[in-house]
Parts: C-alpha cells; sequence; structure tokens
C-alpha cells in the first residue's frame, strides 16, 4: 500500500515540477493534482482477477488525467505572462479555472483541450473573466464535436467568399446561397464526410449553440438546412484560437 502511495506522489510531483520555470502554471498544477478523485485503498479487495482489474483501471485512469493535465497547462504555460500573484488568487479567475479545467479534463482530444486553455487566456487577457462569455464559451466548445467545429469553419470559409450584401435603395439583405451553397455540401461531403441528406440535421443540431442559425422557412427560395454564422460565432472563434497569444 505505502508503495502504491508512493508511486502516486512521485506521478503527481513530476506534473508540478515540470513547470517549475513558469511558478504560477506550477501553483496551478499543484493546485490540482491531488483533486483527481479514485478508489481509495487501491489494493485489492476483490479476490483474484477482479482485483487486479481494479489496480489496472486505476492506473490507467491517473494516467489518461495526468495526460490531459499536462496538455492543459503546456498551453497555460504559453501564456503565462498574462498571470500575476494578484490574477491567480482573484475569486473570478479560480472560478473561471475550475469550469475550463473540468472541461478539458473531460475531453480526449489534444487540440480540444488546447482550446479550453486558450478560452481561459483570452479571459485573463481581455479583462472578462467575470463575464457569461467565458463560461458559455467554454460550455459550447465542451458540447461541440471537432466535426461539427470544422463544418462550422468550412461554411465560414463559403461566407467569406459571397459575403451578405445589402441592396442600397430599400436595405433588404440579398444572401448569397445560390452562389456557395451547393458546393458547401460537396466539401461538407468530400471533407468531413457528411452527406447532403444528414446536413440539414447536422446544422439544426448545431443551431443549439447559438452559433448558427437555420434561415429556411422565414425567406421562400431557401432550401432546408441553408442558414448563416451569427455573429457569436465570430466571437467564439477569437476566444478559441486567439492568435494575439502567440505575440506574448
Amino acid at each position: 500500500m505505502s508503495d502504491k502511495i508512493s508511486s502516486v506522489g512521485k506521478i503527481e510531483g513530476w506534473l508540478v515540477e515540470k513547470y517549475s520555470s513558469t511558478p504560477y502554471i506550477q501553483a496551478l498544477a499543484a493546485l490540482v493534482v491531488g483533486a483527481v478523485g479514485t478508489t481509495p485503498n487501491i489494493t485489492p479487495f476483490l479476490a483474484g482477477m477482479a482485483g487486479t482489474a481494479l489496480v489496472l483501471i486505476d492506473a490507467g485512469f491517473r494516467d489518461m488525467v495526468h495526460k490531459r493535465q499536462e496538455i492543459l497547462f503546456d498551453e497555460l504555460a504559453k501564456g503565462e505572462q498574462l498571470l500575476s500573484a494578484e490574477v491567480i488568487k482573484n475569486e473570478d479567475f479560480l472560478h473561471a479555472f475550475f469550469v475550463t479545467y473540468r472541461a478539458a479534463i473531460r475531453n480526449r482530444q489534444k487540440e480540444k483541450i488546447q482550446r479550453f486553455a486558450r478560452i481561459l487566456l483570452t479571459g485573463v487577457q481581455t479583462n472578462n473573466l467575470d463575464s457569461d462569455d467565458l463560461e458559455e464559451f467554454v460550455g459550447i466548445l465542451d458540447a461541440l464535436s471537432d466535426r461539427e467545429l470544422q463544418l462550422l469553419k468550412l461554411l465560414k470559409q463559403w461566407e467569406d467568399q459571397f459575403p451578405l450584401q445589402i441592396n442600397s435603395e430599400n436595405n433588404e439583405l440579398l444572401y448569397q446561397f445560390s452562389k456557395y451553397w451547393s458546393n458547401f455540401k460537396l466539401d461538407a461531403e468530400r471533407q468531413l464526410s457528411i452527406t447532403a441528406m444528414e446536413l440539414p440535421s447536422r446544422l439544426e443540431s448545431i443551431s443549439r449553440t447559438g452559433l448558427y442559425v437555420s434561415l429556411a422557412g422565414t425567406l421562400w427560395d431557401l432550401e432546408v438546412g441553408e442558414g448563416i454564422l451569427t455573429p457569436r460565432f465570430s466571437e467564439f472563434i477569437k476566444w478559441i484560437e486567439n492568435e494575439n497569444l502567440a505575440d506574448l
């Protein structure tokens, strides 16, 4: 039993030690490495194979969590210049950190975990830790699959090529769907394996995030599924990609 406790402590100590050159990230790592719930008294209390399996599951769980922690903290370390003793002890920051941390640990994709880190850093950088944006964007990112996010980015590429126009005579909005929607559907199938038949339901599902809105039914000449990205999408992308962090 003591050997197992020592081994766990060594693993967790390694995670904290790695960030010795970035003290504020090290402090955050130290805050959470001991907070991962696991099976108490891991010495097998079940006989034979069942007891052995329990030990293996516990070890696998710890390894999985540590890998995700490392991805998150590596990305946060890129923006450590934004942190200070004053920032990390602030209640708004701690709340935002734990919201971000819980979401990151639930996800397995490296890129997605890195995006959670960027949301937190963007909140610090823009002094928006106490706004609803941070928590909402964490929730949206958590709810979106990678393929759904890529689908929205693909639609953004086509919208940028054929932007919404305004009739100068009557201020009527002039949508450009006829110029790109067929090609968008082809790209969605070719790049993301989303068929034209399932695309409308995919987009309708994504609309729950508020990043996309379907206009079918509001304009008589639109086919099912045709719609546009909302201004919220552009703001969301700024938070999860934040190119300004690269200049820190």
